[in-house]
């Protein structure tokens, strides 16, 4: 598994998200990116896109097991555009409070990115392997019309499906996101054993 997280931490503050997933027996890979946790460089699209392909690489390389990608929110926007492109070497994809499009937020936190397009919405169509598609009712930072325009731009997709959190705002504990991807799993029918389990944190590859 390759999870991407988003705009307000790095992989050392989001790696307690993926523990539930050590109990499927599953190898995670938590990526970081230019610009955060410490590495260098600017966090432009065209930078993310860059580290996200090499996360990509190295985490087929390195691994037979079907590989599902999980983006939050920022990370959920490089992991449509991720997918769209190198669909082939994935067996699904999951996003969490996912903006359609960056360039329509105004927030401060995320507004260094305002001068990249960044259009999720974009790449939604493109998207045709099983996509779950998990929102926050209630998300004061990306609100729920952001998935729920994604899911329209996936309807031609019948493995995609769109379901709701509640209470959860804009960020998400361990075990909503373990149960989405226990879901997400069985309807893969991928049985994710063998090898062994563990979560990789890493800065970019070389």
């Amino acid at each position: 598994m390759l999870f991407f997280h988003g705009n307000g931490g790095c992989a050392a503050t989001r790696a307690h998200l993926v523990a539930p997933f050590f109990k499927l027996g599953a190898q995670v890979i938590v990526a970081d990116y230019r610009g955060y946790g410490g590495n260098p460089g600017d966090p432009t699209e065209t930078g993310l896109m860059h580290d996200a392909r090499a996360f990509l690489k190295f985490a087929v390389d390195h691994s037979e097991l079907p590989l599902i990608i999980i983006g939050h929110s920022l990370g959920g926007n490089i992991a449509i555009k991720l997918v769209a492109e190198k669909s082939d070497s994935i067996a699904g994809l999951i996003t969490v409070g996912t903006v359609a499009s960056v360039a329509a937020l105004v927030l401060p936190v995320i507004r260094r990115f305002i001068s990249d397009k960044f259009q999720a919405i974009e790449k939604a169509s493109e998207i045709m392997i099983p996509w779950t598609i998990a929102h926050d009712v209630g998300d004061p930072t990306v609100s729920l019309m952001n998935s729920i325009v994604l899911s329209q731009a996936n309807l031609a997709n019948s493995q995609m499906k769109l379901i709701t959190l509640n209470n959860r705002a804009h960020n998400f504990a361990s075990n909503d996101i373990s149960s989405i991807l226990l879901d997400h799993i069985a309807s893969l029918h991928i049985a994710a054993s063998g090898g062994n389990s563990g979560a990789v944190e890493l800065s970019l590859p070389n």
